[in-house]
């Protein structure tokens, strides 16, 4: 953050209310904490899908956010101007993340497993298995159509009576 003269860069944090935005600057005057601010961005390229509040420092998203399309981070800075005559100001860099969600729920085939295991069976006999190559009773399979970590899928046996 950097500070000119009375203008600090308060907080850069998730906003409180979601309907008033995602992401919300505060600058405070520290000599005068009544006095108003105006917000600018600083200079941006290429596509950008947020808009900044001039009066709250509010940030709203103007349109889908694509993972697999568009860029995965916005870097910028956040310009704050106290309604002053001469104004003081301040600014900070923001860096926004765009994460992918997990869009798409696991597909299990067969989508039930029942099991009968003879109480003569070796231990460390396998049962079940998701591979062909290991000799199970019984193979199955679990697909998922999302990509990168939400697409990894973990297996976890629960007990039950």
């Amino acid at each position: 953050v950097q500070e000119t003269t009375a203008i600090t860069v308060e907080g850069v944090a998730p906003s409180p209310k979601p309907r008033d935005g995602f992401l919300t600057v505060r600058c405070i005057n520290r000599f005068n904490s009544s006095v108003g601010m105006t917000y600018t961005i600083g200079q941006i390229s290429g596509f950008f899908p947020f808009v900044l509040n001039s009066t709250t420092g509010s940030f709203s998203v103007t349109q889908d956010l694509v993972y697999a399309t568009q860029p995965r981070s916005y870097n910028f800075s956040v310009w704050c101007y106290d309604n002053l005559s001469p104004n003081l100001s301040s600014n900070a860099s923001v860096t926004i993340s765009v994460v992918e969600v997990d869009k798409y729920a696991p597909v299990f085939t067969p989508t039930y497993i029942f099991l009968t295991v003879d109480e003569t069976t070796p231990v460390g006999t396998i049962l079940a298995s998701t591979r062909r190559d290991v000799g199970a009773f019984k193979v199955y399979n679990a697909t998922d159509m999302d990509v990168g970590p939400q697409g990894v899928l973990y297996y976890i046996l629960y007990y039950s009576d």
